[in-house]
């Protein structure tokens, strides 16, 4: 290959795999929205619930790989081995693969809740909506059990999910 066709294919896949493998705060403007005001026409149960593309694994592998550890750690004493929470996650996904509307509560610990909600926004495209036939405008709810356990030089991170069929108040 000569060295122009390596500066091309630099050039058009830099950007596609700044998007897949970007960690921190960085969200898609395009697919999240803070405030849907139309929610009204919005469904709380559908035939075909939303899903977060790859299933549960995928979604696992993204809560694993974009936590943001740092803010737990720091709250934990040097003598305290396991910090343990659990959020309940409600939001919109519209027809539109967007999301929004994002609720976090049940959480103990204020910093996880902002995490939790943090890494829901970062998954903003990765959400396919619900259907009934067609794709509808719904309710999401998730709740995620979170553990990390300190031992010597090992911190090990562990998330459990729950899926509703329906949203709950």
């Amino acid at each position: 290959m000569t060295k122009p066709f390596y500066l091309l294919y630099i050039f058009i896949t830099t950007p596609f795999f700044t998007m897949i493998f970007a960690q921190g705060e960085t969200y898609s403007t395009t697919c999240y929205e803070d405030n849907f005001s139309d929610t009204d026409k919005v469904f709380t149960r559908v035939e075909n619930k939303p899903y977060f593309r790859g299933g549960d694994d995928a979604l696992l592998t993204f809560l694993l790989t974009n936590f943001d550890l740092r803010q737990i750690s720091k709250k934990l004493q040097p003598n305290e081995r396991t910090f343990t929470d659990t959020a309940r996650v409600v939001f919109l996904i519209t027809k539109e693969s967007k999301i929004g509307n994002i609720k976090v509560s049940l959480f103990k610990d204020g910093t996880f809740g902002e995490a939790i909600a943090k890494l829901i926004k970062n998954s903003s495209c990765n959400w396919k909506p619900g259907d009934f036939g067609r794709y509808v405008t719904s309710w999401y709810q998730l709740d995620i059990y979170f553990t990390l356990e300190r031992r010597r030089d090992e911190t090990t991170l562990r998330f459990k999910l729950k899926h509703y069929d329906f949203k709950t108040d």
